[in-house]
């Protein structure tokens, strides 16, 4: 969680400005603190679910798109309602059922919002 936290952090700490430059800065760090946090945090196959879910998350940040961004969370959150199927706890996976489903209906809403603002180019004959 540390390390997922420390990723955000450094994305948000990059000026929108700088975004083009650092593509490969921050997707360098994004990987380094993914491979990092698996080595320090497997133990058994159930583990991998989360540490996916926390290195896919790091990479669609790393995008600099809300839309990868948003893809990124819903996918990574998909990856902890199987961690919850998978070890049985069922609190965890209502409530991440929860949050898919409100993840998914704000970026269906996102998506719409982002369509009515692209003009749309007549051509004239």
């Amino acid at each position: 969680m540390a390390l997922s936290s420390l990723s955000a952090l450094i994305q948000a700490l990059i000026p929108e400005k700088y975004i083009e430059r650092t593509f490969l800065l921050r997707n360098g760090v994004a990987i380094t603190l993914s491979m990092l946090c698996i080595s320090l945090c497997y133990q058994n196959i159930g583990d991998l679910c989360p540490l996916l879910a926390m290195m896919v998350a790091c990479m669609a940040e790393a995008q600099g798109s809300s839309r990868y961004a948003q893809m990124g969370y819903i996918f990574g959150n998909l990856l902890w309602t199987g961690y919850a199927v998978a070890q049985g706890l069922p609190i965890l996976l209502v409530a991440q059922c929860l949050i898919v489903a409100s993840m998914f209906i704000a970026f269906v809403n996102h998506e719409q919002e982002r369509k009515k603002l692209i003009p749309i180019r007549v051509r004239s004959s």
